[in-house]
């Protein structure tokens, strides 16, 4: 049976938190989103202090990635490339429309997300190859398909799963879609050893 805490009692959710087996992290958002709950209520509740240890990004190795990648499916290899070769954040990508692409300079329009900036990225001749094997249904180049980025992203997971167990490779599992921007910015920061570009 599952214990119950009186969410209008501060002290009572607190000890009830401080119970849990949680994660740091976990714990760290629980008590984000009592405290917002809290606020509301006109309840007064003091945040506790918890130490969430610092972990380096997962970053594979390009090889991994081209390979998920090849063995993808056509529409979530496109998507990966472009994830790869931007370093955009996957929902700028998911929004990606057919006029915010030019053929012939093989740029992409960004439109940014969480308060970037827009911008142009530079494909590669494989990229702008794979993006033209994708049928112009929709306005949008992925999300038209996939109806969402959650489905896209789900998609992405079954396809990664299956890659992963074919080639016995678990650290398959690691790459996520964030992962190819945090990658991306690890290999530009190692071409021009400056930490603001």
């Amino acid at each position: 049976e599952k214990s119950q805490v009186n969410l209008m009692n501060p002290e009572a959710v607190r000890d009830y938190i401080a119970k849990q087996n949680w994660t740091p992290g976990r714990r760290a958002n629980i008590i984000y989103a009592y405290a917002l709950f809290a606020k509301w209520a006109g309840l007064k509740f003091i945040l506790p202090r918890i130490n969430i240890p610092e972990k380096l990004p997962f970053i594979p190795t390009e090889r991994e990635i081209d390979d998920l990648i090849a063995a993808s499916s056509k529409y979530i290899g496109t998507f990966l490339q472009l994830c790869k070769e931007t370093g955009a954040r996957s929902g700028e990508i998911a929004s990606l429309k057919w006029t915010d692409i030019d053929y012939e300079g093989s740029t992409i329009r960004i439109s940014p997300e969480k308060r970037s900036n827009p911008r142009i990225a530079k494909l590669s001749n494989k990229a702008m190859q794979m993006l033209n094997q994708i049928p112009r249904a929709f306005p949008t180049v992925f999300v038209g398909h996939y109806k969402s980025l959650r489905n896209l992203r789900r998609s992405f997971e079954k396809q990664r799963q299956a890659t992963a167990v074919r080639m016995g490779n678990p650290r398959l599992l690691q790459i996520h879609f964030h992962t190819l921007r945090h990658w991306k910015g690890t290999m530009e920061y190692a071409k021009t050893k400056d930490i603001l570009h």
